[in-house]
C-alpha cells in the first residue's frame, strides 16, 4: 500500500533535477492523510513502509533514501548516495551527501553541511 503520492503540479528544480512534492494518502505517525510534505525526485527516495517522511521544504534526490522511521525536515537536503534509516532525524537546514548510511537513533541538526565519503557496509 502506498502512503504518499507524487504531486506532478508541485515541483522544484535543483541542480537540473525536477523534484516532486509529496502528499500523504494515509495517516501515520504525526502525518495526517492529505498533508503535503517536502520534495523527492522519485518514489525510490522515500519508503512507503514505516513512518519515514520528508517534511516542510526538505529535498531528497539522486540515489538518496529515507526509510524506516527516518525523517527529514527544516529545509534539509539529502542527496548523492546518502541513506537515512531507522529512527534518524535530520532537521534545521542540514545537507547530507556522499556515500553514507546514517542509522539507529541519531538527530542531526543545525545549519551545517555534512559530506561523508566512504563505502556503505
Amino acid at each position: 500500500m502506498k502512503k504518499y503520492e507524487l504531486q506532478k503540479n508541485r515541483t522544484v528544480t535543483i541542480k537540473g533535477k525536477t523534484l516532486f512534492g509529496i502528499k500523504a494518502l494515509i495517516s501515520f505517525c504525526s502525518v495526517v492523510e492529505g498533508d503535503e510534505g517536502g520534495f523527492v525526485e522519485s518514489e525510490d527516495n522515500l519508503a512507503h513502509t514505516g513512518d519515514a517522511w520528508v517534511y516542510d521544504t526538505s529535498k531528497v534526490y539522486d540515489l538518496a533514501l529515507v526509510t524506516g522511521n527516518g525523517s527529514v525536515s527544516g529545509n534539509s537536503q539529502i542527496f548523492g548516495n546518502a541513506w537515512i534509516i531507522d529512527d534518524v532525524q535530520v532537521c534545521d537546514e542540514v545537507e547530507i551527501s556522499g556515500t553514507v548510511v546514517i542509522a539507529d537513533y541519531a538527530i542531526i541538526s543545525g545549519i551545517r553541511y555534512y559530506k561523508i565519503v566512504g563505502n556503505r557496509r
